[in-house]
């Protein structure tokens, strides 16, 4: 990873990194491990992250204080928030948060209500994977195409009326541009 952050100057970002316990719990102390490399990378590279959790929701907010504790990262991005934990973890240490297309999914009740507590200076709009596209285009691939359905949601969830929603675009725009800057 070093060689590349070294040697080009295109990479804006490194991620994700983070936990995945889901499907090898015992790969912990090793993940661990490499999670604090990449983010020692990050600060030396002055590189945003994004940071993944899964399953390890209890565990990731204790090592990133850790992290910010030892080596501030310039900032960093939660793709999805499930537990108070992490919204703690987002809250404290000013962290971006990527409104994704889940969140329009009516069994999302849980990651709307976290998302509540999110700055709107610090949310991204996000187009996720092409395997999730918004609730309003259920079944199909998903596409970038469909950014601006995630932004009607946005508009709706924010409580931003319809007319005024390039202006919520434009927001969005100036915090992905200020996660960027750092």
């Amino acid at each position: 990873l070093e060689p590349v952050l070294r040697d080009n100057p295109k990479v804006v970002a490194i991620g994700e990194i983070g936990l995945d316990l889901h499907f090898a719990p015992y790969t912990r102390p090793q993940q661990e491990l490499v999670f604090m490399e990449q983010v020692q990378l990050a600060v030396k590279y002055s590189k945003p992250i994004f940071i993944t959790s899964k399953k390890a929701d209890d565990i990731l907010p204790e090592l990133m204080n850790t992290v910010m504790a030892q080596t501030p990262v310039r900032t960093a991005v939660v793709p999805i928030i499930r537990s108070a934990s992490m919204m703690q973890m987002v809250l404290q240490h000013g962290m971006y948060v990527l409104m994704r297309p889940e969140i329009s999914y009516p069994e999302e009740d849980s990651y709307r209500e976290l998302m509540r507590e999110v700055p709107r200076s610090k949310i991204l709009l996000a187009s996720s994977s092409e395997h999730i596209a918004p609730f309003t285009k259920k079944g199909q691939w998903n596409s970038p195409a469909f950014l601006d359905e995630m932004l009607k949601f946005a508009c709706s969830f924010l409580k931003v009326a319809e007319h005024q929603k390039s202006k919520l675009e434009d927001e969005f725009t100036k915090n992905l541009l200020s996660f960027l800057k750092g």
